[in-house]
């Protein structure tokens, strides 16, 4: 058996973290190193990681001043000993044959990085499963198509099982929000074979609190797409395309959150967020990958965003 480093960034979670926790040391795969990352919790969540030490010798607890997400996920890699590396969210949790399930296919198909589905669970009992109906092996180009197509899977880096060797020195943009953005696409770019599974086996809880459902509008969704646009067009410019089109939604997805929190852009804000999808639209046209409504969605957005926010809350 291969050895398993699980990170798992920890953050006044109280409430949930002991479901999250005993998810992981009760996997059917035993091979894991589990790394619990206090960052500077104020409630009682520290006290949880260092009683959990004493019950079961494969985790290690790191005390360390509030960094953020990031910071705390670096620290974890910092320390890890695995051949593959996972990350779970501390409010999170997984069914119980998860890693058994990952690292058996992993394994199996000699790939770089494995992907199960997701089961979102919101606070009112709702559950929507999103997960692929059939194992699809995707090498380095395809995988970058289909992280950016909007369907099968995300940018999320908790669903997956990857190769330390896909991980080495990429470490978490420190202070940023969105910060998977900044780092999927980089991970891919190294994984030769990414082979995406047909179970869900992650839960991927919804509160209402959480950092990613915070009210705050951040601009790093943004910068994020960016970063991973100019990568792309400079080391596979025969998709760019695609860069262009994910670049492209990540102002449609900011200006979304601002319709949603009634948070008011200024009108040069709103013609720089009109201006940038409409430079993509021809490459959004063209783009095979994703859906018939996704173009209209970027082509209404770019010529009229009154219309547009009017459909965004009809539908709604």
């Amino acid at each position: 058996m291969e050895k398993i480093s699980v990170i798992v960034p920890v953050y006044n979670v109280e409430r949930y973290l002991k479901r999250c926790i005993e998810s992981i040391i009760n996997q059917t795969y035993k091979d894991l190193e589990i790394i619990l990352v206090d960052d500077g919790s104020t409630d009682s969540s520290g006290n949880i990681c260092d009683k959990y030490k004493k019950i079961d010798k494969r985790i290690n607890v790191i005390h360390k001043e509030n960094g953020g997400l990031s910071d705390a996920r670096n620290e974890g890699l910092k320390v890890v000993t695995g051949t593959y590396i996972a990350f779970v969210d501390s409010d999170d949790f997984l069914d119980l044959d998860m890693y058994e399930y990952m690292q058996r296919n992993i394994e199996k198909e000699n790939a770089d990085i494995v992907i199960c589905g997701t089961k979102i669970d919101y606070d009112n009992g709702k559950i929507i499963v999103k997960l692929s109906k059939k194992l699809e092996e995707f090498d380095t180009k395809r995988a970058l198509i289909e992280l950016n197509s909007f369907k099968t899977f995300d940018m999320s880096v908790w669903n997956k099982l990857y190769k330390k060797s896909v991980i080495d020195g990429i470490m978490f943009p420190v202070g940023k929000k969105c910060e998977d953005y900044f780092v999927m696409y980089r991970y891919f770019d190294r994984a030769k074979k990414v082979v995406v599974l047909p179970e869900a086996k992650y839960h991927y809880i919804q509160r209402e609190n959480s950092v990613s459902r915070g009210k705050e509008i951040t601009y790093d969704y943004i910068e994020g797409s960016k970063s991973q646009k100019n990568f792309i067009d400079q080391k596979y410019p025969e998709i760019s395309y695609v860069g262009n089109t994910a670049y492209a939604f990540s102002y449609v997805a900011t200006y979304n959150r601002c319709i949603k929190y009634k948070v008011q852009l200024s009108k040069d804000k709103k013609k720089m967020f009109k201006n940038e999808v409409k430079k993509c639209l021809k490459d959004i046209c063209r783009n095979s990958y994703i859906s018939k409504n996704k173009k209209i969605q970027a082509c209404i957005f770019a010529y009229s965003l009154s219309l547009y926010k009017v459909i965004v809350k009809t539908i709604k």
